[in-house]
């Protein structure tokens, strides 16, 4: 019985243990928020975003201490490793933004009606 007890409280300590590290955001399994762009692992998250006119767009950096930047027709955020931009989207059509710093990254807001 003893035995039994030692087991049972032992298998209970290693459970709460738990080994997972925390995440980026970009890893985790939870979807992306609605109208937003993560920044995570030298991509962008999703590339492509379609929303309605009047619709303000978030991208959210977490990529460590790496710098982003988001650059599109009629907007700008700073340079910065951390934090979010926004950018309210009011006229329908394609915008097609990049980072400047990685030109691999590269995605698009379409606004339709």
């Amino acid at each position: 019985m003893r035995r039994l007890l030692f087991l049972v409280a032992a298998a209970g300590a290693l459970a709460a243990c738990g080994t997972s590290m925390p995440q980026p955001i970009g890893s985790q399994t939870d979807p992306v928020p609605p109208r937003t762009v993560l920044i995570v692992h030298y991509s962008l998250i999703p590339r492509v975003i379609s929303v309605k006119p009047g619709t303000t767009v978030t991208w959210s950096w977490d990529d460590g201490v790496v710098p982003h930047q988001v650059v599109g027709p009629g907007f700008s955020s700073r340079i910065q490793d951390r934090g979010s931009f926004r950018h309210t989207f009011t006229t329908p059509g394609i915008y097609s933004y990049m980072d400047p710093l990685h030109f691999n990254m590269k995605g698009e807001v379409i606004v339709g009606s």
